[in-house]
């Protein structure tokens, strides 16, 4: 299957035409094949990440840049990059930009609180799954027979909840008859 080793081309220099395309089946990883169609065809299908979000946030609380790259400890190009990026691919200038800072447009504004309510449901939803994975969140379902645990139960559901405030139990009756082996 030519995706999975060969590339289909390389793109080089040539002097007296402007570039050339070769083709070759040369094995080579994936990473690579990927950039050159992304060379070949553009990044118009690229998206926007999480990661345009959190730093579009930083730079526009910060209104600077630089001030925004060492809040989240990466240099200042990518940040710039990234917030490019987002605003071609959103057709829309975000900021204005002045010489030591910069100002959120009016469509920066708006985008700037959708943005937040975005990163903070992502934030939750990781949240979320982490306590649904360590157990600390849920339904449990306890079955029981009420005259069996008449001392016991109480105490120790009541100890569960305290412990696990994100769980929720429901209690099922079971009859004694149906307890015995």
């Amino acid at each position: 299957m030519l995706w999975d080793g060969c590339v289909f081309g390389s793109l080089r220099r040539s002097n007296w035409n402007g570039p050339v395309l070769t083709l070759s089946a040369r094995p080579k990883t994936r990473k690579y094949l990927v950039a050159w169609f992304a060379i070949l065809i553009g990044y118009d299908w690229a998206q926007m990440e999480l990661r345009h979000l959190r730093y579009f946030v930083a730079v526009a609380e910060e209104q600077n840049v630089t001030r925004a790259a060492v809040r989240l400890h990466v240099s200042q190009p990518p940040i710039s990059r990234q917030i490019r990026d987002l605003e071609d691919e959103l057709g829309i200038a975000l900021f204005n930009r002045e010489a030591k800072t910069v100002r959120l447009t009016e469509a920066g504004r708006v985008f700037l609180t959708e943005a937040r309510i975005i990163l903070q449901r992502a934030d939750d939803a990781v949240q979320m799954a982490k306590a649904v994975a360590g157990g600390k969140h849920g339904e449990i379902h306890v079955g029981y027979a009420p005259s069996l645990t008449v001392e016991l139960l109480p105490q120790a559901l009541k100890y569960f909840r305290e412990s696990n405030p994100g769980c929720f139990l429901r209690r099922i009756s079971i009859e004694p008859s149906a307890c015995r082996h």
